[in-house]
C-alpha cells in the first residue's frame, strides 16, 4: 500500500482512525504519533462528510473540495467489512475534475462558434440552389452533397449544445407535470411521417400517466430511441411502442426487429459519439451522441435506461421514471 498514488484507511467503531498508509497520510495531514484512534471527522470536518458517514449509504463515491487548500478536490470512496468497520479509499481528483470541466468548455465553445460558419455556409447554398436550372448537374449534385453534410453538421452542434447544459447538472432546475401518453402519441405521430413503408409501428399505449420534469428533455431522450429503431431497421420489420403503468413507475420502450447489437458493445452506448459497429452502420446517419443525451436526461429525471440486443434480431431500449400522482 506504500506505493498507491490513492489514500488508504482502515476505520475501526465506524469512524476511528486505527491505520492509514503514506498516502491518506499527506492528503488528510495525520500524524501516527498522536492521530490513532481518533475520528476522522475531526480532520475532515465537512458536514456533507460528516452525513455521508452517518447515513452508511457508500452505492457512491463524495467529493469534496479540500479545506484551505485552493483548487483542491478529494473523493472518498467506503466499504463497510467485518465489524463496525469500514476500509475507505481517498484520492485527489483535481486534475480529472479540470480535465472535465475543460472539455465541457470545449464543447460550449467548439458548438457556439460553429454556429457562425455553418449558417453562412448554408446561407450561400440556398443562394446558389435558387440558379440550379442555370447550373450544370455536377455542380447542383454537389450543392446537395454540401447541404447534407451542412444539415448534419448542425444536427450535431445542436445535439453537443443540449449536452453542454444537461452536463452543467444532474438535477432539474425547474419542473413540470408531464403527461407521457400525450408525448408519446406526438413522438409516435412523427415516427409514422418518418417510418419506410416496410416498417411497421406497433403501438400499445396506457391511459394517461404522468411525470415531473421537462418535457422538451423528455420528448428528446425518447426520440432518440424511437427514431434509432427506424435507422436500424433498414429493411423494415415490427417497430413496437408502449408505455406502461406499473404502480410508482412508468415505463417506456422501443422494441426494433433491425440488426441489433453485439452484448460487448452495449455498456458502452451511452457514451459519446460511440458506434457500436462501425462497418454495419458506417452507412446510417447519426450524430452518436442520441443515447448520451437520452442517458443525461433519464438521470436527471430520476429515471434508468435497460438496453436488451440480440445480433441479427434487434434490441430494446426501455426507460423508467418515478410517477407523479397528483
Amino acid at each position: 500500500t506504500s506505493a498507491l498514488h490513492d489514500g488508504v484507511l482502515v476505520l475501526r467503531h465506524f469512524d476511528r482512525l486505527a491505520w492509514w498508509n503514506e498516502a491518506a497520510g499527506k492528503l488528510l495531514s495525520l500524524n501516527p504519533k498522536t492521530d490513532s484512534g481518533q475520528a476522522i471527522t475531526n480532520f475532515v470536518r465537512d458536514p456533507k462528510f460528516v452525513a455521508y458517514l452517518e447515513n452508511s449509504n457508500f452505492s457512491k463515491p463524495l467529493t469534496l473540495k479540500r479545506s484551505g487548500h485552493e483548487g483542491q478536490w478529494i473523493q472518498f470512496e467506503v466499504t463497510n467489512y467485518g465489524k463496525e468497520e469500514r476500509l475507505m479509499v481517498i484520492r485527489d481528483v483535481s486534475k480529472l475534475l479540470q480535465l472535465e470541466q475543460m472539455r465541457k468548455d470545449f464543447v460550449s465553445n467548439v458548438s457556439h462558434e460553429l454556429r457562425t460558419p455553418l449558417t453562412v455556409v448554408s446561407g450561400y447554398v440556398e443562394n446558389l440552389e435558387m440558379f440550379s436550372d442555370a447550373l450544370p448537374e455536377a455542380v447542383t449534385q454537389s450543392l446537395q452533397h454540401i447541404s447534407a453534410q451542412v444539415g448534419r453538421m448542425n444536427e450535431m452542434v445542436e445535439d453537443l449544445s443540449l449536452l453542454s447544459r444537461l452536463d452543467e447538472s444532474d438535477s432539474l432546475i425547474s419542473t413540470a407535470e408531464v403527461d407521457l401518453r400525450q408525448l408519446v402519441e406526438s413522438l409516435v405521430a412523427q415516427m409514422e411521417l418518418l417510418k419506410r413503408p416496410e416498417h411497421e409501428i406497433i403501438v400499445e399505449l396506457c391511459d394517461e400517466v404522468k411525470v415531473l420534469g421537462s418535457q422538451r428533455e423528455l420528448y428528446s431522450a425518447f426520440s432518440n430511441i424511437a427514431f434509432n429503431a427506424l435507422k436500424y431497421s433498414p429493411t423494415g420489420g415490427e417497430i413496437v411502442v408502449r408505455l406502461r403503468d406499473r404502480g410508482d413507475k412508468v415505463s417506456f420502450s422501443v422494441k426494433d426487429s433491425g440488426i441489433g447489437i453485439d452484448p460487448k458493445h452495449i455498456p458502452r452506448l451511452t457514451e459519446r459519439f460511440y458506434r457500436a459497429d462501425s462497418a454495419r452502420t458506417s452507412v446510417i446517419s447519426g450524430t452518436g451522441l442520441g443515447l448520451a443525451i437520452t442517458k443525461h436526461v433519464l438521470i436527471r429525471h430520476g429515471g434508468e435506461l435497460r438496453i436488451q440486443s440480440w445480433p441479427g434480431k434487434g434490441s430494446k431500449f426501455k426507460c423508467t421514471f418515478p410517477k407523479y400522482d397528483d
